[in-house]
């Protein structure tokens, strides 16, 4: 299985990898994070009360994943994120790469 296939299983492979500290956070979600003034407890916050997911079918995902958009709102509740994943098995553990974070209300990934 290469990722989760549907809404509801997504959440929570992303979730239980979120808790767990199976993640990888890909270098254009770090920039991203600085750029877009969002902080890791903004992203922890929108993942485990998440309001809306969807799956991401723009370009293949590079670990051979399925790719998800999750949206929730910052950790004050004062500005929505998004934040773009991979959901992948790596050496049959299930993992995610956060691959970017932005506010959907004000611009585009």
């Amino acid at each position: 299985m290469a990722g989760p296939h549907t809404k509801e299983e997504a959440l929570r492979w992303i979730q239980d990898c979120l808790r767990d500290g199976r993640y990888i956070p890909a270098m254009h979600f770090q920039e991203r994070l600085i750029e877009r003034d969002f902080i890791m407890a903004d992203v922890r916050h929108a993942i485990e009360n998440s309001e809306s997911i969807e799956p991401y079918v723009r370009g293949e995902a590079v670990n051979g994943g399925t790719a998800w958009r999750i949206i929730g709102q910052n950790v004050d509740g004062h500005r929505s994120v998004a934040v773009g994943i991979e959901a992948f098995d790596h050496k049959r553990r299930r993992r995610i790469c956060l691959c970017t974070v932005f506010d959907p209300t004000k611009e585009k990934p």
